[in-house]
């Protein structure tokens, strides 16, 4: 037998313990009462306390390598999250991630090439200048003074102006040359829109008094409401002239007013013939005619005439499942043809031929559609659509041009600028970014 000389350096003991502790994970026990065969050099006699101190240790350090094995496992949320993103599918020439919640609108400005305005959730909004060459890159100014949602932007018409709102109803109007703040208004609470007057710098807006509140710019003079309605008002738009101001409504009615006089002209309702059965939530009037046109949350689009105050014919968005979902959230003229666009929930857009009173084509998306936009050419139409995805289509022959990618979330807003033979569209998502593609046409 081997003994331990008490003066022996730590290190030989060291040694030896671990010998004994191999030696006892080496050994086969086939019963709680076998024994362990050593011979007598395997046996080593050391201090008990040492031994035990040793026994401590080594568990210590075993059940230390337990904790960092559990830790090092993959977290199968976080993996499924960075997967996810590694896997996302971008089309979009470059992206703006400077804002922290859903970004809920943005514009560009048609007077200053590949300027853009965004406003989001967590209450800011932003004046962008996108750089005109690739590679592309955004360079932002933050507009602050906002403290709730900002739920609208707008260009004035000119393109002078920049108006942002936000939930609480405050209006700020900014200078978009040197980005600086021009004037703050006080509009009415959770506005429903925001726009310019298609010839000089008037803004209006409507929240949830159900009337329409307008200001004359730089100077902030309000002028007079236009009240009317008994629910939201849902959408404006206004005649080639600039003279007419039309409103639709929840209460389902399109109101026709007087500007220079602030008065009520007409009021298309329910119990006009063909007219829509729910309430009014989109509407658009004819870029050269008295023309307007209208979509309902019934999936109904209607077709007036401004000047008569006749509804001239309707047609339907319709599905077989009654839980389908057909409101008509966005209508459009074509300047050129006699068409007019209408997109709706159930995923479809119609392109419907007036003058012979037909369908020409429907377009299929995979979600419901919010927005759609043409192309100064008057043939490429742009939808926004519900599944993230942007879709650009020839509409004479309803071929799908583009489908593009970049979202995660639900779209909430997009936005277009033609420069020579580029497409360039803006969207905002409940992703919290916006997404600037570039496509030919």
């Amino acid at each position: 037998m081997r003994i331990n000389n008490p003066d022996q350096k730590k290190e030989d003991k060291d040694k030896d313990i671990d010998e004994v502790i191999n030696v006892m994970e080496s050994a086969e026990v086939d019963d709680v009462g076998d024994a362990v065969n050593l011979d007598d050099k395997d046996l080593v006699v050391m201090d008990a306390d040492d031994f035990i101190q040793r026994a401590e240790d080594a568990l210590r350090e075993e059940n230390n390598g337990m904790n960092e094995d559990q830790d090092s496992v993959d977290d199968p949320v976080e993996d499924a999250a960075l997967l996810s993103e590694c896997e996302i599918k971008r089309d979009s020439v470059c992206s703006f991630t400077g804002h922290t919640d859903s970004v809920l609108c943005v514009a560009f400005n048609q007077h200053r090439p590949l300027q853009f305005a965004t406003g989001g959730q967590d209450d800011k909004a932003f004046l962008h200048q996108l750089t005109e060459e690739a590679p592309f890159s955004v360079s932002s100014r933050p507009l602050v003074g906002h403290q709730d949602s900002v739920c609208d932007v707008a260009f004035s018409t000119g393109g002078e102006y920049l108006a942002t709102c936000d939930m609480n109803g405050v209006i700020k109007v900014w200078d978009t040359k040197t980005g600086e703040l021009v004037k703050t208004l006080q509009g009415p609470e959770e506005p429903e829109w925001l726009c310019w007057h298609n010839k000089n710098n008037v803004l209006f807006a409507a929240g949830n008094d159900f009337s329409v509140w307008s200001w004359s710019l730089p100077k902030g003079l309000q002028l007079p409401l236009l009240c009317g309605h008994t629910d939201l008002i849902s959408g404006a738009t206004m005649n080639p002239s600039g003279q007419l101001f039309i409103t639709v409504s929840l209460d389902n009615t399109m109101k026709l007013w007087k500007l220079k006089t602030h008065e009520l002209v007409y009021s298309f309702k329910a119990d006009e013939h063909n007219w829509h059965e729910g309430g009014v939530v989109s509407v658009d009037c004819h870029p050269t005619t008295a023309l307007c046109v209208s979509g309902g949350r019934d999936g109904s689009v209607c077709l007036t005439n401004a000047k008569t105050h006749r509804v001239l014919c309707r047609y339907n968005h319709k599905s077989d499942n009654p839980d389908v979902n057909c409101s008509v959230e966005a209508v459009r003229f074509n300047k050129e043809f006699n068409w007019v666009v209408s997109g709706s929930m159930d995923g479809t857009v119609i392109v419907y031929d007036y003058d012979v009173n037909r369908v020409r084509q429907e377009l299929k998306h995979n979600g419901g559609v919010v927005q759609m936009l043409w192309h100064p050419n008057n043939f490429v139409l742009v939808t926004g659509c519900l599944d993230g995805c942007i879709y650009v289509w020839d509409a004479r022959n309803g071929r799908n041009l583009y489908t593009l990618s970049g979202h995660t979330d639900l779209l909430l807003g997009m936005d277009i600028f033609v420069r020579e033979s580029m497409l360039f569209i803006a969207s905002v998502s409940d992703d919290k970014t916006c997404q600037i593609f570039r496509v030919r046409v």
